[in-house]
């Protein structure tokens, strides 16, 4: 599958998800569908802080760059959509893991 295909099934992923996960979609577009930004990403931590990471890989993933004030605030609005709604937002991350 290239890469378009994997955008395409992601972003039909965040289509068909909540409306309520709408700044954890958004974390997501912006750090990974984007191609703006390397791996690992705030995204990754994200999922490092809201306990993704160690529970679905064993490990944290983050080690990367300091973040803008962008990216803080995104994940800032993701962190509290996961405070809001936790077992919607990992079925989203575990949708999204699964794309290619």
């Amino acid at each position: 599958m290239d890469t378009k295909e994997q955008h395409d099934l992601a972003e039909a992923v965040l289509e068909e998800a909540r409306e309520s996960l709408t700044p954890v979609k958004d974390l997501y577009r912006s750090a990974i569908l984007s191609g703006n930004y390397e791996w690992p990403n705030h995204y990754t931590l994200f999922l490092d802080l809201i306990g993704y990471s160690e529970l679905n890989y064993g490990q944290t993933l983050y080690d990367g760059p300091q973040l803008g004030a962008v990216e803080l605030s995104e994940m800032a609005q993701a962190i509290e959509c996961y405070t809001d709604r936790p077992s919607d937002t990992y079925e989203l991350i575990d949708t999204l893991d699964r794309c290619p």
